[in-house]
């Protein structure tokens, strides 16, 4: 019997694609390389954003990548560039009738639930975020807690731990 269901942000609840793509052409030039092109962008769309970021600077310096990455919290994104599809809300409160909602992205926790997203909070009991887990065991773990409406699941929001999930594992999450 299904007891939840576990989404995906970008591309699966809105579409984030020129909002993103549109925050790295500012970004980028401010941090000092080149803007991506959109053909660019859509190779890395799917990624979180330290990869990109690692990606576009061509850097393996992790104090490059965070200073980039700390530029981008005062980079304006344009939340009006970011939509969600027809009807999802309506799909989203019927969904939460009968199931255990949750999120799982790569997005980093500040930005689950923003612009028109804020919208489909409520509907949720969990996200993960970036930011929320070790590795991709704790991933697994706190799916199978949330729908069994565990504690463990309930302790594992807001950990300070922080990790990178390669593209290959991120890919897997949802086989």
């Amino acid at each position: 019997m299904l007891r939840a269901i576990i989404f995906d942000v970008d591309g699966v609840l809105a579409d984030s694609f020129e909002a993103n793509f549109d925050l790295f052409k500012n970004l980028m030039p401010r941090a000092g390389y080149k803007a991506p092109t959109r053909e660019e962008y859509e190779t890395l769309f799917h990624r979180s954003l330290r990869d990109t970021i690692k990606i576009l600077t061509k850097s393996e310096s992790e104090e490059e990548i965070t200073r980039v990455t700390k530029l981008e919290y005062d980079t304006e994104y344009d939340e009006k560039l970011l939509t969600l599809p027809k009807g999802a809300e309506e799909v989203i409160a019927s969904l939460s009738q009968n199931y255990r909602l949750g999120i799982a992205t790569s997005r980093i926790r500040d930005y689950v639930f923003e612009g028109p997203l804020a919208e489909l909070e409520q509907y949720f009991q969990t996200s993960i975020a970036y930011e929320d887990t070790e590795n991709l065991g704790d991933v697994i773990e706190y799916c199978v807690a949330l729908v069994h409406d565990d504690e463990y699941a309930k302790t594992l929001i807001g950990s300070e731990d922080v990790i990178e999930i390669d593209e290959a594992t991120a890919n897997n999450l949802g086989d």
